[in-house]
């Protein structure tokens, strides 16, 4: 049985799962897709799951997908600063 009561097994090593996106359309629908399929496989592996949390590193500006997916903004890094 796996009820709440039931201890978690040895060796477990739950992990955190990080997204680096941009803004765009496009990312966006990426990010959806990505976040549904992760959904999916948590909930599968159950109360004992490594997969533990989930986080969007979006560069740029807040948008709409931040109240349903967990998202820190951050600010875009420049070309100067990348290439």
């Amino acid at each position: 049985s796996s009820g709440p009561s039931v201890p978690c097994p040895a060796g477990r090593r739950p992990y955190h799962t990080i997204l680096t996106a941009q803004g765009s359309l496009y990312q966006q629908w990426q990010t959806k897709i990505f976040y549904y399929h992760f959904r999916k496989q948590q909930a599968a592996g159950g109360r004992c799951t490594e997969m533990t949390g989930f986080t969007r590193l979006l560069a740029g500006k807040p948008d709409e997908l931040m109240p349903t997916i967990p998202t820190v903004a951050v600010p875009e890094a420049g070309h100067n600063v990348t290439r």
